[in-house]
C-alpha cells in the first residue's frame, strides 16, 4: 500500500480538510494510513466513522477518545491533540466495535477547528471487496471536501455471492445479473455508477477519487475501465493501492 508522501500526493491530502471513505474492503486500513501520513507532516488529524470499526483498529493510532456529547468530546480532542496525534474519536463501544457519529455531529467536529483534517469511514462492507449500498448509507456530511471510493479488485472473476459482495442480492438486482455470476469489470462499473450506487449521496461540490485495492498489484485493468465508464466525469483521479487488508 502507498505510504507517507506517496499517499498524500496520490489523493492531494494536504489540501483536504474533511475526507470520507466509502465502498468496499480496505477503508479502515486506508483511513489509518492517511491519518499517520498527514500527522507525519505536522497536521493535527482525527479519524472516526459514521458507522462502526473494530476497537482494536481504533486503538492503532496515538489516542482513542469516546463520548456521546460531541461538544464535550471536541474539547477533549483539542486538548489530546496537543500531546497525541493522530487520534480516533467514537461515540460509544458496542461488542468491541467503536460506533461513530451522525452526519450532523461530523459537521460539528469538522467546523470546530480542533483538527486540520477529519477523516471518516462512512460505510461498512463486512470485509468484502464490493458492496451494494442500502438506502440509509453511506452517511456523508454535506461539507465534505473529498470522497474516496474504495473498490477491491480481487472481486474480479469471483462469483456474485455474500463471500464477495456485501448485500449480494441487492447488488445482483442493480447489476442486472443472477447470483453466482462471475464478476467482471462491467459488473463493478454497474454498481459503482448505478443511480443508487456508490456516488448517489456524494455532494456535487465534493471531489471524488477512486482507490483500487489489489493483492499483488494486478487490478485486472479495473482502474482504466472504471475511469472510462465514468459518464458524468465525477472521478477526479483513480489511484491503485496494493496489498490493502480488508476492513
Amino acid at each position: 500500500m502507498k505510504q507517507g508522501d506517496d499517499l498524500i500526493a496520490a489523493f492531494d491530502l494536504e489540501r483536504c480538510r474533511f475526507i470520507h471513505l466509502i465502498g468496499g474492503g480496505g477503508k479502515t486500513t486506508l483511513m489509518l494510513a492517511m491519518a499517520r501520513a498527514l500527522a507525519g507532516k505536522g497536521k493535527r488529524v482525527i479519524a472516526t466513522t459514521s458507522t462502526r470499526i473494530r476497537r482494536s483498529e481504533g486503538e492503532a493510532l496515538e489516542g482513542l477518545l469516546i463520548g456521546l456529547d460531541v461538544g464535550e468530546l471536541a474539547e477533549r480532542a483539542r486538548s489530546a491533540l496537543a500531546r497525541l496525534n493522530p487520534i480516533v474519536l467514537a461515540s460509544r463501544v458496542e461488542d468491541e466495535k467503536l460506533l461513530g457519529f451522525s452526519a450532523g455531529a461530523l459537521e460539528v467536529l469538522a467546523t470546530t477547528g480542533i483538527a486540520d483534517t477529519l477523516i471518516v469511514e462512512a460505510d461498512g462492507s463486512a470485509g468484502r471487496p464490493l458492496k451494494a449500498h442500502a438506502h440509509w448509507e453511506p452517511v456523508i456530511a454535506s461539507s465534505v471536501d473529498l470522497v474516496v471510493v474504495v473498490v477491491g479488485a480481487w472481486c474480479l472473476g469471483q462469483p456474485l455471492d455474500e463471500r464477495t459482495v456485501h448485500r449480494a442480492d441487492l447488488a445482483a438486482q442493480r447489476m442486472g445479473c443472477a447470483r453466482g455470476t462471475p464478476l467482471t469489470v462491467r459488473h463493478v462499473a454497474a454498481i459503482v455508477f448505478h443511480e443508487e450506487g456508490y456516488l448517489a449521496k456524494v455532494p456535487g461540490e465534493a471531489d471524488v477519487m477512486l482507490g483500487i485495492t489489489s493483492r499483488g498489484g494486478d487490478d485486472g485493468e479495473l482502474a482504466r475501465e472504471l475511469a472510462g465508464a465514468d459518464g458524468r466525469r465525477r472521478l477526479k483521479r483513480v489511484v491503485r493501492l496494493e496489498s490493502v487488508t480488508a476492513d
